[in-house]
């Protein structure tokens, strides 16, 4: 079932819900309410007619009406009787008419009769006489003459019940129209909610057909929906950033390896040759067995510089999915094992470490011990072996300051990119991605990185780490 479709239905079923509890509130209040003064007016008739007989020694024969008085002048009971619409009879225990009013047709079971004579409350019936419906009322009553009789009053309701009627069909009509424009009105409104969600459907599409993610889907209006085309804008924005980062980095990647991969090759079939040579001239001196081991060795060395670019590469391409836990760490306890670890590989160097006052924060443990490690041998490795590195912890500030040459200020911002080395260190070893890697960490933790230059010479790098909330 579609959306359009189910938002029609849940429209058109809350307006019948409502339409109907609405019909049948009035149709009920209307009936209760004419009811209610049926009741009122047959209780008053009673109570007239019971005072009426009270002034009388006796009621007439059989068959006789009771008078009739119209002048309203005159304040008797039995003028009273007659200018109501009402139906008066008095019958006796065997059925027969006492008294009744003028053309009186009233039919009285034998049953009803019975019940009103042996009790002081009033009886409720209703009958039906030539396609005109009477409310009724039955009361037993002592008569002057000491005789029990019981007293029928009857109201003509029909006008009542063709009111209630015509209130049924209005109220049917007017629900059926209110489904029905319900129904029209949510299959419009379902068709604005739903064209954005098409447009952003259809854009996302155009997205993943054409791989571009840089064309924003438009936003239009303001809600809901014009918030998640704004997300999946900064979505998109995210992937285009990511995608182009990928593409820098399989480009500087591949720029980067084919410098070690051609000096090995050049110096294998170097070695090749010399070798050939060396046969075919049949030289086999102990000063061309050292240019072969010199150069092995060199080939060795850019094995192993491969072998650490190819683990950057990796520990840098995977962190982002990296799924180890995070957990409540002390920064200042991590720090601490991280240069207990730089000293042990680097006894010759000297390192000092400040911690001052620390809150937790939510981290991984492997990946900022490795960020710090990383910070560490970038020091190491730009700084004179007998300074020292600086290294103190404070306000969830990590701080690393080495004496070496310091950076270019124009530099100073591009360090933390992949693969960038200042042209005033590409003699010395290194792929750029070591601090690359850092910020990546930081900036997962939430945090920041910067570099700058110290007085007196050198660099430090600092690292800001937020608290854990």
């Amino acid at each position: 079932m579609t959306l359009r479709l189910q938002i029609t239905i849940a429209l058109g079923m809350l307006a019948a819900v409502a339409a109907v509890s609405a019909a049948l509130f009035s149709y009920t209040s209307v009936d209760q309410r004419l009811h209610a003064e049926t009741d009122t007016f047959l209780d008053d008739r009673i109570s007239l007619v019971l005072s009426f007989v009270a002034t009388r020694s006796q009621l007439a024969d059989a068959g006789s009406e009771l008078p009739f008085e119209p002048d309203i002048a005159n304040p008797s009971p039995a003028g009273s009787l007659t200018r109501y619409d009402v139906e008066l009879q008095f019958l006796r225990a065997d059925g027969s008419i006492a008294a009744a009013t003028q053309d009186a047709v009233l039919p009285a079971a034998q049953t009803d009769i019975d019940r009103a004579l042996e009790s002081a409350e009033a009886i409720p019936s209703q009958v039906r006489i030539d396609g005109r419906t009477y409310e009724t009322r039955f009361i037993g009553f002592d008569a002057p003459n000491g005789e029990r009789v019981a007293l029928q009053v009857g109201r003509d309701i029909t006008g009542q019940i063709d009111i209630l009627e015509q209130l049924r069909f209005r109220l049917i009509m007017l629900v059926s129209a209110v489904v029905a424009a319900s129904a029209v009105a949510g299959y419009f409104l379902a068709n604005k909610l739903v064209r954005p969600l098409e447009q952003l459907r259809a854009a996302t599409r155009a997205v993943a057909d054409t791989k571009d993610f840089s064309e924003a889907i438009p936003i239009e209006g303001n809600g809901e929906i014009a918030d998640v085309a704004a997300d999946f804008n900064v979505m998109l924005a995210k992937l285009d950033e990511s995608a182009l980062q990928q593409r820098r980095l399989v480009q500087d990647a591949s720029h980067e390896l084919r410098a070690p991969l051609s000096t090995l090759r050049a110096i294998v079939e170097l070695s090749q040759r010399m070798a050939m040579r060396a046969k075919a001239l049949g030289q086999d001196s102990d000063e061309s067995e050292s240019e072969y081991i010199a150069m092995l060795g060199t080939a060795i060395g850019e094995v192993d510089e491969l072998s650490r670019l190819v683990d950057e590469l990796v520990n840098l391409a995977s962190f982002p999915f990296d799924e180890s836990p995070t957990e409540l760490l002390d920064l200042a306890e991590v720090t601490h094992g991280t240069v207990e670890a730089f000293r042990l590989r680097h006894p010759d160097r000297s390192s000092e470490l400040r911690i001052g006052k620390n809150r937790p924060i939510n981290g991984k443990r492997v990946h900022l011990q490795r960020a710090i490690a990383n910070v560490l041998a970038n020091a190491v490795k730009f700084s004179a072996t007998d300074t020292t590195v600086d290294v103190s912890v404070d306000g969830n500030r990590i701080t690393v300051s080495d004496r070496g040459p310091g950076i270019l200020e124009a530099d100073l911002d591009r360090i933390f990119d992949k693969f960038y080395r200042s042209p005033t260190v590409q003699t010395i070893e290194g792929s750029g991605l070591g601090l690359a890697f850092v910020a990546e960490v930081v900036q997962a933790h939430g945090g920041t990185v910067h570099a700058m230059n110290r007085d007196g010479g050198g660099t430090t790098i600092t690292l800001d780490i937020p608290p854990a909330t």
